[in-house]
């Protein structure tokens, strides 16, 4: 005779828990705010600037909760931010070049600023 055994199912861990009802509450929030800026006729810039806001706060309450922050969706929260602001203020410049200029500065900055490291010989390390 063949017995069967359950295993028995392991509970979610709370900080995933908590982090998945956050991230739903975020799309929430971010389709509520679609829908209302398309019926309000909102422009551009500001619907932009929202979408950053809400994607930031949702970041912001995932760091209360104590659930591990996102820095993928921080990063993509500035960028709407900065897109949406860009566009209200309708600055002359264009974004992309500018963009382009701060992301090769830091990593230029960084590559100097971490020359110094190195492995326990003394040699550089590879990427």
């Amino acid at each position: 005779m063949v017995t069967v055994t359950e295993r028995p199912r392991s509970r979610p861990r709370r900080g995933s828990e908590i982090g998945g009802r956050l991230d739903a509450a975020g799309w929430g929030a971010f389709f509520l705010w679609v829908g209302y800026a398309l019926l309000a006729e909102i422009p551009i810039g500001w619907g932009l600037f929202g979408v950053g806001v809400i994607t930031l706060l949702g970041q912001a309450a995932r760091r209360a909760f104590a659930v591990p922050v996102e820095g993928f969706w921080v990063l993509v929260g500035i960028a709407f931010l900065v897109g949406g602001l860009w566009n209200v203020l309708a600055v002359d410049i264009p974004l992309a070049p500018v963009v382009m200029l701060v992301i090769g500065a830091i990593l230029v900055l960084g590559a100097v600023l971490r020359s110094g490291e190195g492995d326990e010989r003394g040699e550089p390390r590879g990427y």
